[in-house]
């Protein structure tokens, strides 16, 4: 019967601690630093005051890599693949027990 006004009391302290937590440590701090008092997210670059870019202002797409370099390239990687090295043998999980059905 002690325990519940024991408890009661740890919460309480607890709970007031919470008052005087350093800026560094606050989450909420930390939320209000990022969202800012407005409730509105912050923007991460200084394009507040700009206009929205157009669609148009988008670079061409560059010109497509030649077949030849394309195969090249996957010849480079299939001979990485099969030149691999490994560091050490490969790990090997231990045989699994026979259980009681199947010894008997």
């Amino acid at each position: 019967m002690v325990r519940a006004p024991l408890c009661m009391v740890v919460m309480l302290v607890l709970l007031g601690g919470c008052s005087s937590v350093p800026k560094a440590v606050n989450p909420v701090h930390w939320y209000d630093s990022v969202v800012g008092s407005g409730g509105e997210a912050k923007s991460a670059d200084d394009s507040a005051g700009q206009p929205f870019p157009s669609l148009s202002s988008v670079p061409e797409r560059p010109a497509p890599t030649p077949i030849e370099e394309r195969a090249d390239v996957m010849e480079g990687l299939v001979a990485d693949r099969e030149n691999a090295r490994h560091v050490g043998e490969p790990r090997r999980e231990a045989p699994a027990r026979p259980t009681a059905a199947a010894a008997a």
